[in-house]
């Protein structure tokens, strides 16, 4: 059975234990391309208050939307090509990037622009052991959380001791467990230039690069 045949069957299991209306679906964008390096990027919810069910793997085939998806696009293909210059890339190079990675929000249904953040930490202390069905289907070897706050992250994951996580010394924590590299990011949609947060990830992953070398801990990004 594929990764997505199971992410489905996971889903139907999920929807019929909450009941939840709007459900919309998401995980590896496509199977066929999901290699080195396996990269997970994690969300918030929907920015959808429609109630009807969708699929954001079907959603993201055709194209990055907003600031958001240009964001995660860009993200994508500086982890995947060892961050070229900003400039050097195309936003269509940037689509066929992220459609190498896979995508999930904590939150499955519902949502605005703006998150509500205990709404968010009930989900997620809700759903919490099929969110983490989830990532362990998908398996990857880095996570870019995008969350809003460290403390939800760090609610996610749960098993990681609180000393473990790390300050990379640009106001982004990272953690390396079970030859994951958890990396506690900005949002998409954050206002800034996008070279801004293009860079920061960057420095960050290089600075994670560099720690792990010093403290002989195994960077498994393959």
């Amino acid at each position: 059975m594929s990764k997505t045949q199971q992410l489905n069957e996971l889903f139907e299991k999920w929807k019929s234990a909450r009941g939840y209306v709007g459900f919309k679906k998401d995980g590896i964008l496509n199977e066929d391309f999901f290699i080195s390096p396996r990269i997970l990027f994690i969300c918030k919810e929907p920015n959808d208050k429609d109630l009807n069910e969708g699929d954001y793997r079907k959603w993201w085939e055709k194209g990055l939307a907003f600031r958001f998806g240009l964001r995660l696009g860009e993200w994508a293909y500086g982890l995947i090509n060892n961050f070229p210059a900003y400039e050097e890339f195309s936003t269509p190079q940037a689509h066929e990037a992220f459609m190498k990675t896979a995508f999930m929000n904590v939150k499955k249904c519902g949502g605005g622009a703006r998150a509500n953040h205990v709404e968010l930490v009930e989900y997620l202390n809700r759903d919490l052991q099929f969110l983490k069905e989830q990532i362990e289907i998908i398996n990857p070897t880095i996570i870019v959380c995008c969350l809003g706050e460290l403390r939800i992250t760090q609610l996610l994951f749960k098993e990681i001791p609180l000393e473990n996580w790390n300050k990379s010394g640009y106001e982004v924590q990272f953690a390396i467990w079970n030859e994951r590299t958890i990396i506690d990011f900005v949002h998409p949609s954050v206002y800034a230039p996008g070279s801004m947060s293009y860079v920061l990830l960057e420095k960050v992953f290089n600075r994670i690069v560099t720690w792990s070398h010093e403290n002989r801990v195994n960077l498994r990004i393959i």
